[in-house]
C-alpha cells in the first residue's frame, strides 16, 4: 500500500502491480483524461470543494459531546468519592446522616487518613467492576458499528451511538439524586452496559472522526504531504469543548458550600448540564448530520471505473464483524506497513492505560499534598488549558514545515512529554513540584490529532470505520487493564511509595517512544517514494500534460485489488476488474 496517498490507497502486494500498469499505460490514460478535463462538471469541482470545506458537519455535535465529557471526567471522580464515603461511613460509624455528609465533604481536611484509605480502596475496587462492564459491551458492539458504517454509511450508526450517550449521561444524572438510597456504582455500571451495547462513548468519538476524515477526503485535503486542516480543527473543537466543560466544573467547585446539601446540588447541577449538552448534540445529529461517505458509495454505483465490486452480502453480526476487524489488522500490506499500523494502534492502547484521572485524584488527596476538590479541579483546569492550546496550535505550526512524517513527530513529541509528567509525579514531595507538570501538558495535546491524521491515511476509505473500531477496542480495553493493574499496584504501594505507579507509567511511555522511532525509520522510505509517485497524478483543476488523473469519486472510494486476489474481508474470490464508460 502506498503509505500516504491522496486517498488512492494501494493496500496489498498484488495491488502494487496495478501501479506499474498505470505507469506503462500513461499516454493512453493522459489522452482519456485530457478530454475529461474539459467537461463542464470538472470545472466546478474546486468551487464545490471550497463550499464543502466551509460548511460544518459533525463539528457542533462533537463540541457538545466534548463539553459534556469535559464535565464528566473531573466531576465523576469527585462525586463517586463523596458518594461512597457517605455509604461507607453510614455503615461503619454510629452517627446520623447529616454528620456523615459533613465529614465526607471535608474529608480532605481531617488529620486521620484511615477513613480516606478505606474510601480510596473501595473506589479503586469498584472502578474495576465498572471498567469490566464497559469493556465487555463495547468490545462486542464496536466492530458491528464499524462494519455497519463502512458498508452502509456513517449516519445511522453514529446516531445510535449518540442516543446511547444520552442514556449514559442521564442515568448518571439520576444517580446523583439517589446518593443515600443505593450504591451509586450500580447506576454507573448500568449506564456503562446500556451505552456500551450501542457502541459506547469511545465508539461515538472514534466514528465522529471517521466522518471528519470523510469530509477531509471530500475537500481534497487528504494529501500525503499535508496535515488536513479539517481534522486539525475538529481536534481543536473537541479540546475546546473539554476545556469549557472543565472550566464549568471549576467554577462550580470554587463556590463556598455551607451545607452538604449545597454540595450535592452542585454535583446534580454539573451532571444536569452534561445531560443537556449530550441531548442537544443528539438532536443536532438527527437534523443536520451529512453522510459524505454515503455520497461516495452512491457515486460508485454509476462510476466511470468499477473495480472488484463485491457481490456477496454483508453481515453485521458480532462474530462476522470482529472477523472483519481482525482481517483489517492482519491483511497483507506493502513492506512493514502492517507492523507499523498495528504498533501505532498498540501505542494508543498504552496511552489509554495511562489516561486515568481517578488514580491522580486519589494520589493528590493523600499527604503530603492533601488537595481539596477545588484545588484538584483548578489544577485539572490549568492542565487542560495547556493541553487544549497544544492540540490547537501544534498541528497548525507543524503544517508550515515540509519534512515527511510530521504527524508521527507530533505523537513522539507528545508521548515524550508524558514521560516527564509521570517521572515528576513519581518523585514529587510537595505541591510546587506537581505544578512543574503543567507546561508539559502543552506538547501532549499533539498526540490525539497526530493519531487522527496518521491512521486514516494508512487504510483505504472503506476501512476507515473498522480501523477506528480497532482504536475503540484499545480505548476501552486500555482503561480496563489500567483499573486492574495500576489500581492494584497503587493500593499496595500507596503507603510506602504512592508515586510508584507513575514511575511505571513513565517507563511504558519510554518504550512507546522508542518503538515509534523505529516505526518512523520503517515508514520514511515509503513516505518518500509516495511523494514521488504523487507527481504522476494530476489534480483535477490543472491541465498538466505530465500527470495522470483518476476519476475523483473512484480514487477516493475504491481499494484496488488485483484480479482474483484475496480480498480484504476474508479471501473470497472477487469479480474481475470491470471498466464502464458513462
Amino acid at each position: 500500500m502506498s503509505i500516504i496517498t491522496n486517498d488512492s490507497v494501494w493496500a496489498t502486494r498484488p495491488e502494487w502491480r496495478l501501479r506499474s500498469l498505470f505507469r506503462r499505460n500513461r499516454p493512453q490514460i493522459m489522452q482519456a483524461n485530457q478530454s475529461r478535463l474539459h467537461r463542464p462538471e470538472s470545472s466546478t469541482d474546486s468551487s464545490q470543494s471550497n463550499r464543502r470545506f466551509w460548511n460544518v458537519n459533525i463539528e457542533p455535535a462533537l463540541f457538545m459531546f466534548s463539553f459534556a465529557a469535559g464535565i464528566l471526567i473531573p466531576i465523576s471522580s469527585l462525586y463517586l468519592f463523596y458518594a461512597r464515603c457517605v455509604e461507607i461511613l453510614e455503615n461503619e460509624m454510629p452517627v446520623d446522616k447529616s454528620t456523615v455528609a459533613r465529614m465526607c465533604v471535608s474529608l480532605d481536611k481531617l488529620n486521620d487518613t484511615t477513613v480516606m484509605d478505606m474510601v480510596e480502596a473501595d473506589v479503586a475496587q469498584w472502578r474495576i467492576y465498572t471498567q469490566i462492564s464497559a469493556t465487555t459491551t463495547v468490545v462486542l458492539s464496536s466492530p458491528v458499528i464499524g462494519a455497519w458504517a463502512d458498508y452502509s454509511g456513517r449516519r445511522a450508526p453514529i446516531l445510535l451511538c449518540s442516543f446511547g450517550a444520552v442514556i449514559y449521561v442521564t442515568l448518571q444524572f439520576i444517580a446523583t439524586f439517589l446518593t443515600e438510597q443505593i450504591n451509586v456504582f450500580y447506576m454507573w455500571i448500568a449506564s456503562e452496559i446500556i451505552c456500551g451495547l450501542v457502541g459506547g462513548l469511545p465508539t461515538l468519538m472514534a466514528q465522529s472522526f471517521a466522518v471528519v476524515s470523510d469530509d477531509a477526503r471530500a475537500d481534497k485535503s487528504f494529501q500525503s504531504h499535508a496535515v488536513p486542516l479539517r481534522i486539525t480543527i475538529a481536534s481543536a473543537v473537541q479540546a475546546i469543548g473539554n476545556l469549557l466543560g472543565s472550566v464549568s466544573v471549576s467554577a462550580i467547585e470554587m463556590l463556598e458550600y455551607q451545607t452538604p446539601e449545597q454540595k450535592v446540588f452542585a454535583y446534580q447541577f454539573s451532571f444536569g448540564i452534561a445531560a443537556g449538552a449530550a441531548f442537544g448534540a443528539f438532536l443536532y445529529m438527527l437534523w443536520f448530520l451529512r453522510d459524505t461517505y454515503k455520497d461516495v458509495l452512491d457515486h460508485n454505483t454509476n462510476a466511470t471505473l468499477v473495480i472488484n465490486q463485491e457481490p456477496r452480502s454483508r453481515s453485521f453480526s458480532p462474530v462476522d464483524s470482529i472477523k472483519g476487524l481482525v482481517e483489517v489488522a492482519f491483511m497483507p500490506r506493502e513492506g512493514y506497513l502492517r507492523f507499523c499500523l498495528n504498533f501505532i494502534v498498540a501505542s494508543i492502547f498504552v496511552e489509554m492505560m495511562l489516561f486515568d484521572t481517578q488514580i491522580t485524584c486519589l494520589f493528590i488527596k493523600r499527604p503530603p499534598f492533601n488537595w481539596s476538590d477545588s484545588t484538584f479541579t483548578n489544577f485539572f483546569l490549568i492542565r487542560f488549558i495547556f493541553f487544549t492550546a497544544g492540540m490547537a496550535l501544534l498541528p497548525l505550526i507543524i503544517r508550515k514545515m515540509s519534512f515527511v512524517g510530521r504527524e508521527l513527530y507530533m505523537i513522539i513529541f507528545g508521548i515524550g512529554s508524558n514521560i516527564a509528567i509521570n517521572m515528576i509525579m513519581a518523585f514529587a514531595k510537595n505541591t510546587n513540584q506537581l505544578l512543574w507538570t503543567l507546561p508539559f501538558a502543552f506538547p501532549t495535546g499533539a498526540i490525539a490529532p497526530g493519531f487522527r491524521i496518521l491512521l486514516p491515511k494508512l487504510v483505504p476509505q472503506q476501512q476507515t470505520s473498522r480501523m477506528f473500531a480497532m482504536v475503540t477496542w484499545v480505548m476501552v480495553i486500555g482503561p480496563l487493564f489500567s483499573a486492574m493493574i495500576f489500581n492494584t499496584i497503587y493500593n499496595r504501594t500507596m503507603v510506602t511509595w504512592p508515586g510508584f505507579v507513575f514511575f511505571l507509567q513513565g517507563l511504558l511511555c519510554l518504550g512507546v517512544v522508542v518503538g515509534l522511532c523505529i516505526v518512523y525509520c520503517l515508514l520514511r522510505p515509503m513516505w518518500n517514494r509516495d511523494l514521488l509517485d504523487q507527481e504522476l497524478l494530476l489534480p483535477e483543476d490543472e491541465d498538466d500534460e505530465e500527470g495522470i488523473i483518476i476519476h475523483s469519486e473512484i480514487d477516493r472510494s475504491v481499494s484496488v485489488t488485483a484480479v482474483n486476489s484475496a480480498d480484504e474481508d476474508g479471501g473470497s474470490e472477487r469479480e474481475p476488474v470491470v471498466i464502464h464508460t458513462i
